[in-house]
């Protein structure tokens, strides 16, 4: 190609090559001309100083900041032309990327570092003055440190950054070990050169060629440093997508432009001649640094086009690493339940990043176009010996327990259960909840309808599981669950929507496990009243009622591997004071700590000033725990985190239909709360005289 043909494809590329603030859409044309006279003022009546050069181009920018009138988001691409093509991989939610293709996993922020090694980057709302994307070379910022202007409504750097960046570390290993980087683009980025076909679009590999400083306005109306990356597509022949369809430019060969640079006169760093306005010492720690030897808005800064058309020889790349995984297959040692077996796909129909949302399998996400693909890797059945195994591993790292001087402790034996009993302090120095935690035995998980029993089982049964938003539902944000839900009986409203039918559509499985969780309750709640009037502090009667209530609803949670439920609480008005668990299958730690804003525990840590726990248990195969006490909802919250391949989870609450505004939801709660006659005697209860004496009934029942 020659340098002609070049200049035509610069000429083609049109707006997009229009390097000056294109989100800026400035309504009076003489902010420029405003521009233009103080800058020759300045020139004239100063004597080239640096600080009088600084403190006119710092006020000319502010005025352009102040001036610019924000721009909608459903506005910035509406005048763009169509896409050439379509992306081999997309997303609609950050979930579902992040989901689906590995080495652009982060769920926020631009980069994505496994190792420190940086792997992807995601270009997504606003970032640089000098942001640009060309059919084979993007520009951008390193991201960071940026919060909203409200007087400009615009992202405006807090400080300056500095080679201490860790973002600037990333950059500068990809530049200098010449890694290949996944990049990915979202529809929230202004320097889209097209209407943005999806969310985010998958553009391909790229490689960073170049690093170095800009300078830009601050929220404090500085001016301040902050770094860009020059990124170069690393296999031309890919066709760049995101071009308009009358785009038309043969790639341009390597080697035929080479951008000239120089030493610093004053720090003897090399730098590239990046724009127009000539060569500049782009160094960050440089008294010259964008220094031109005259008035300079940063803002108007425009790159060269040698800078643009320089092309590296990327042979030595190639093949590229995989961007959309292939879809998982099982082998001779899984079982189904994997993490692998929990990351998302692309649909290999429509290109969709779709996440796992089915505990059967994967599904499609594609509403718009009704892609109807799905994909099954059938389960193992994970055997006892294998958790038992699991097990075995956690008791060697007992420290992973302990419990708070101020947690007053009991453990018993009744039922069948080493029973360990727990107070907790409320704000005003009473017990203002407790915890009973039954330690099952290998003999009473083996006995008929137990734990054994009941996790075989729940293993060969659609119990409906799948995984449910847990914020932004419907979003671009949205994120689901960890693990896996489905709800029987009244309908429990929480912050996580599950979908849920009556006791009467239930499986035995559920109802063998609500029936064991009831008998629990009962022998629970009547040695935690044992427990609370021999222990040394008065509790609070308004929190505890110390009576147990029949349950009618159940909350079923199933766990692959790398699943977790992230701290909440239980705390919801609709509930009653008691919650009950009951845990099958893998082990688990169980942690408790107060919340943020009580006045209970040790001082919080971190940018969240989150306390730490004040109880950590872990659960096994068979054990059950009984949460008793609205205060222990209120001011503490619990997490748990499974350890193992397989795990589920029957957790169970009485819902108080009086407390339901609705009529209609009311009457719905009480109907589905009802629980099949006859399903007490599903509950294996140890099958101990212990537990028929407290209860006073024979023990065959």
């Amino acid at each position: 190609m020659h340098q002609s043909a070049s200049k035509h494809q610069l000429s083609q590329l049109g707006p997009i090559l229009d390097t000056k603030r294109r989100r800026f859409e400035v309504a009076d044309h003489t902010i420029n001309e405003s521009f233009i006279a103080q800058t020759q003022e300045t020139s004239l009546s100063s004597s080239s100083s640096n600080q009088q050069q600084e403190a006119a181009t710092i006020a000319t920018v502010a005025t352009v900041v102040a001036q610019c009138a924000p721009v909608k988001l459903d506005d910035i691409h509406a005048d763009k032309p169509e896409a050439c093509d379509q992306p081999i991989a997309f997303a609609d939610k950050r979930g579902q990327l992040a989901d689906a293709l590995p080495l652009n996993k982060n769920h926020e922020g631009c980069f994505y570092t496994v190792d420190n090694t940086l792997k992807g980057m995601v270009l997504d709302g606003a970032a640089s003055t000098h942001v640009m994307i060309t059919d084979s070379i993007i520009i951008t910022t390193i991201g960071g440190g940026r919060e909203l202007d409200t007087a400009s409504g615009r992202m405006l750097r807090t400080k300056a950054q500095d080679q201490d960046c860790r973002r600037y570390r990333w950059v500068v290993d990809a530049f200098e070990k010449k890694l290949p980087v996944s990049v990915v683009i979202g529809s929230k980025n202004p320097s889209y050169p097209v209407k943005p076909p999806h969310p985010f679009c998958f553009m391909g590999f790229f490689l960073v060629t170049y690093v170095w400083a800009e300078k830009t306005i601050a929220v404090d109306n500085s001016l301040v440093s902050e770094y860009m990356v020059r990124l170069e597509k690393v296999d031309p022949q890919v066709k760049s997508w995101w071009m308009p369809a009358s785009y038309e430019a043969e790639p341009v060969p390597v080697g035929e432009f080479q951008c000239d640079g120089k030493s610093c006169d004053r720090c003897a760093t090399y730098s590239k001649t990046v724009y127009t306005e000539g060569w500049t010492c782009l160094s960050i720690s440089c008294q010259n640094h964008l220094e031109f030897g005259r008035p300079v808005n940063p803002d108007e800064l425009v790159y060269s086009e040698v800078f643009l058309l320089e092309r590296h020889n990327n042979r030595d790349l190639l093949p590229l690493p995989q961007a959309a995984p292939a879809l998982p297959i099982a082998n001779q040692t899984s079982y189904g339940t994997e993490s692998e077996f929990k990351r998302g796909i692309v649909c290999p129909q429509c290109g969709l990043c779709s996440r796992r949302v089915y505990w059967w399998g994967w599904a499609c996400e594609n509403e718009i176009t009704g892609c109807n693909f799905k994909h099954i890797v059938a389960f193992t059945n994970y055997p006892l010996s294998n958790v038992n195994e699991e097990c075995t591993a956690i008791d060697a790292r007992r420290r992973l327990e302990h419990v708070d001087a101020s947690i007053e402790h009991k453990t018993i034996e009744s039922g069948g259960y080493a029973i360990e009993m727990y107070g907790f302090p409320n704000s005003e120095g009473l017990i203002g909840g407790a915890v009973a935690v039954f330690r099952a035995t290998p003999e009473t998980c083996s006995l008929p309808n137990g734990p054994d029993n009941l996790y075989l089982a729940m293993q060969n049964e659609d119990l409906r599981l799948r995984r449910n938003p847990a914020r932004a539902k419907g979003s671009r944000r949205e994120e689901l669950t960890s693990h896996f839900a489905f709800n029987y009986g009244a309908f429990y409203k929480f912050g996580v929507f599950v979908d849920s039918v009556g006791f009467k559509h239930a499986p035995d499985t559920i109802l063998t496990g609500l029936a064991q969780l009831d008998w629990a309750q009962s022998l629970g709640i009547t040695h935690l009243s044992e427990f609370i009037q021999e222990s040394a502090s008065d509790y609070s009667d308004t929190s505890m009622s110390l009576k147990s209530e029949k349950f009618n609803e159940l909350l079923a949670l199933g766990y692959f591997q790398g699943s977790k439920i992230s701290y909440h609480d239980d705390g919801e008005k609709e509930l009653g004071p008691a919650v009950a668990t009951l845990s099958l299958g893998s082990p688990a730690v169980m942690r408790f700590r107060p919340k943020r804003k009580t006045q209970l525990g040790q001082e919080g840590k971190g940018k969240r000033g989150d306390k730490p726990s004040v109880i950590s248990l872990v659960l096994k195969h068979g054990d059950i725990v009984i949460m008793h006490g609205t205060d222990i909802q209120r001011e503490y919250e619990h997490e748990v985190t499974p350890s193992g391949k397989l795990r589920f989870a029957l957790t169970a609450r009485f819902v108080r239909p009086e407390s339901i505004d609705s009529l209609e939801e009311r009457q719905k709660a009480v109907e589905n709360g009802e629980v099949p006659e006859g399903i007490e005697a599903m509950a294996y209860k140890g099958y101990e005289e212990a537990a028929a004496n407290v209860l006073n009934t024979p023990a065959e029942q």
